[in-house]
């Protein structure tokens, strides 16, 4: 799968196409992107009477995103 998303140029970089983005499963990414906006919205809901609630928000849109990008990118 890496090798629809990156080639190997001159200088042994490697380099993200974009015209090979219609391979990416757009219906997985969407139903991601919704239960993990869900969960945060749900987190912060949990947590908005502590002190910092921000904290815990920001902490699980972090790990969604070192998810994402070792899913699509790794």
């Amino acid at each position: 799968m890496i090798n629809k998303f990156f080639k190997n140029n001159d200088n042994k970089k490697f380099k993200f196409l974009f015209k090979d983005l219609r391979y990416l499963n757009k219906h997985v990414l969407f139903s991601m992107l919704f239960l993990a906006s869900f969960g945060i919205l749900n987190i912060y809901l949990a947590t908005k009477w502590t002190e910092n609630p921000t904290f815990y928000v920001i902490k699980q849109a972090l790990w969604f995103l070192v998810s994402l990008i070792s899913l699509y990118f790794y």
